[in-house]
């Protein structure tokens, strides 16, 4: 763990919002899971009602591979906080975990709600245009896939392994790359 992380939990150890902050940025950057996973942990027994630490929470099991897990978390989360002006965050997480569980419908309709809450979170838009391709509405992906570019138009697949270090389940990385592939964004 790298030392402004330390900092940040020495400063409040006990701190629900801080250990859940850590967690997520930790399995973000695919440096330590399991330290990743027990600060998550940690964060929702710290505070078992708070709605953040619970979202985080759910992240951090996406990025670990865990998307049962992390559906689990997530939907604590939307019990917890139904009006979260942060919805958005948490069905597009949802909306990851049921791609890698390979429920691509299920993916689409989370998808598509977090773009109505939150139409310029691109990370939405690719997972939206991705579920789309896979349940063979490439038409539909298509236009997806056009919204990414708009919010970000220097937008590569190629640059995905780059830029998020998931740990996907076997063959989902694959699915997701194809199925982007499928819309016509570029390599």
């Amino acid at each position: 763990m790298s030392f402004r992380y330390t900092q940040a939990l020495d400063s409040d150890p006990n701190d629900p919002e801080i250990v859940a902050c850590v967690a997520r940025i930790i399995a973000f950057l695919g440096r330590d899971d399991d330290t990743a996973l027990e600060l998550a942990e940690r964060s929702t027994e710290l505070s078992p009602n708070f709605a953040l630490a619970w979202n985080h929470r759910g992240w951090v099991n996406m990025n670990c591979g865990r998307p049962a897990e992390a559906l689990a978390s997530l939907e604590r989360t939307l019990a917890l906080s139904p009006r979260d002006p942060m919805e958005y965050d948490t069905l597009t997480a949802m909306a990851w975990a049921r791609f890698a569980l390979r429920d691509y419908q299920r993916s689409v309709d989370l998808a598509k709600r977090a773009t109505q809450l939150n139409p310029r979170f691109s990370s939405t838009w690719r997972m939206l245009a991705a579920a789309l391709a896979a349940s063979d509405q490439v038409e539909k992906a298509v236009e997806a896939a056009r919204h990414v570019l708009v919010i970000e138009p220097s937008f590569r697949i190629s640059n995905l392994r780059q830029r998020f270090r998931f740990q996907y389940p076997d063959g989902v990385r694959e699915s997701y790359e194809l199925a982007l592939r499928a819309t016509g964004l570029p390599d």
